[in-house]
């Protein structure tokens, strides 16, 4: 009797070492710690508290017919355009965690006082959320055609979507996808003659990954990071 429980018990403890060793392969492959990070993170940005409180801070604030306004979600969102230019025109209406649609669904905080310049940087979480190319695509021509109509004078400046590195951030969306996006958006700028910059073979090493200069976390860019973009957009700016 007691061979048959030892028996027992050392297949059953081989068979949890097996599904661990399995487990940890899977985890490993989908992207280690951060892709556990990812599944326990509260989604905070998509609804409130952030991403109401931001769109109602917005709402409050002023846009003249002077400002320069920088669209987008938190990669936008996370830096002070303001002190980098040394210019207080310039107001930053970036939300973390903002997607395409969101940002139809607030065009008013982005057109009012129909500002002089925008600087459009959106559609990195629409690919990340698993929502298609196309369908990213769609709402961004919206979102163009909503600028084009509500302030018809300002100046657009379509700014590709940056590279990710999926070295160091579990994601859906893919370089390829990003590629594919940014294909259709230069296409659109050109056949409405907006301003198209490039900025992902900027940020892209010789793997094509978002180069681990500018980044921390594979998506969002440092202050390196900042400094290399505003390089690229600066006579744009002025």
């Amino acid at each position: 009797m007691k061979k048959k429980f030892k028996i027992l018990l050392v297949l059953s403890i081989l068979i949890n070492l097996l599904c661990l060793s399995l487990g940890s392969v899977i985890i490993i492959k989908k992207g280690g710690i951060s892709y556990i990070e990812q599944k326990i993170k509260p989604n905070i940005y998509n609804g409130t508290p952030f991403h109401e409180i931001s769109k109602s801070a917005f709402s409050i604030l002023p846009v003249s017919s002077s400002s320069i306004v920088f669209a987008g979600d938190s990669i936008t969102n996370f830096c002070n355009w303001n002190e980098l230019f040394k210019d207080n025109t310039i107001i930053n209406r970036g939300i973390q965690g903002e997607t395409t649609k969101f940002m139809l669904d607030d065009m008013d905080n982005i057109t009012r006082g129909k500002p002089d310049k925008i600087f459009l940087m959106i559609g990195i979480n629409d690919l990340a959320s698993g929502r298609s190319v196309s369908d990213t695509f769609t709402n961004y021509k919206k979102i163009i055609n909503e600028i084009e109509n509500r302030s018809p004078d300002t100046a657009i400046f379509i700014e590709s979507v940056l590279p990710i590195n999926t070295n160091l951030k579990h994601t859906k969306a893919t370089n390829e996808e990003i590629v594919q996006f940014n294909q259709k958006i230069s296409i659109l700028a050109k056949e409405k003659k907006h301003h198209y910059i490039d900025l992902y073979t900027k940020f892209k090493n010789d793997d094509g990954q978002l180069s681990k200069n500018f980044t921390i976390d594979g998506v969002h860019l440092n202050g390196k990071g900042y400094l290399h973009w505003k390089k690229y957009i600066n006579t744009y700016v002025r």
